[in-house]
């Protein structure tokens, strides 16, 4: 059954913090925060020595995160993707009021990045099917532009699958 956003019900909606554990959670930070300034992919040699001053076993952490389904990690050590956000350019841009960019996996992912950065932010965007230029801006957590006004998202129930930095 769809539902319209007045119908969710955020307190039980799936949430990657509820899911992380607190190991998780420090290096899933380390490597947002890096992908962030990079603007691109994190080789994960590239935060060893910050992992390991924040006391996180990086190797047992990465295969947890990979196990939930909340990082896309490459074959030679390159982190593509932190659920919702992507380390690689999309359609799906979001520009934060601080001015730092960042990619998202997929248009309804723009939101969860505007959302875990608690930031007003513009996202920029175009329609799959058309290719429709979308602009939307988010201001103290509400949406003040949707351009063009016709516009739909579609969100799929994300407790229905498991990897969320793989699926879009």
């Amino acid at each position: 059954m769809m539902k319209t956003s007045g119908q969710l019900d955020k307190e039980n909606a799936p949430n990657i913090h509820k899911m992380m554990s607190p190991q998780e959670r420090k290096l899933r930070s380390i490597l947002l925060d890096k992908i962030l300034n990079l603007k691109g992919p994190v080789l994960l040699s590239e935060i060893m020595s910050q992992a390991g001053d924040a006391d996180i076993d990086v190797s047992p952490t990465l295969k947890s995160l990979k196990a939930k389904g909340l990082i896309a990690l490459e074959d030679d050590g390159r982190v593509t993707g932190l659920y919702p956000f992507s380390a690689v350019p999309t359609r799906h841009k979001v520009l934060l009021k601080d001015g730092r960019s960042a990619f998202a996996m997929c248009a309804i992912d723009s939101f969860g990045v505007a959302y875990e950065l608690e930031e007003d932010a513009v996202i920029f965007s175009s329609c799959s099917q058309c290719n429709t230029g979308i602009t939307i801006e988010i201001n103290n957590g509400s949406i003040t532009l949707f351009k063009p006004a016709t516009s739909q998202a579609l969100h799929v129930a994300l407790g229905d699958y498991k990897d969320w930095a793989n699926t879009c």
